[in-house]
């Protein structure tokens, strides 16, 4: 679940395995139907909805765009959901 519009929430000591790639996944209003990944080739169209917005070190920063890149209502800014990963580096699908 997501925090309400503006807020924030942080997780702390997550099980992630350094050793392992992940990837992320949205479902658009909570509807199983609707769902955008991190590994474009599985979203509408084959279209990115998720950019990586920092590569330091220790630091993952990846923009969500929460409607469709592939329909013309999207806005394209890539800053609806921000997912930020600190204290450990990942391979990201």
């Amino acid at each position: 679940d997501l925090p309400a519009f503006g807020d924030s929430i942080t997780f702390t000591n997550l099980p992630f395995d350094t050793l392992k790639s992940y990837g992320v996944l949205l479902l658009q209003n909570g509807d199983p139907n609707t769902i955008f990944s991190s590994f474009s080739a599985a979203n509408p169209g084959g279209q990115t909805q998720m950019v990586r917005l920092s590569s330091d070190p220790g630091r993952f920063m990846l923009g969500l765009e929460d409607l469709a890149v592939a329909y013309q209502q999207c806005d394209r800014d890539f800053n609806d959901i921000l997912v930020q990963i600190t204290g450990v580096t990942l391979a990201l699908l």
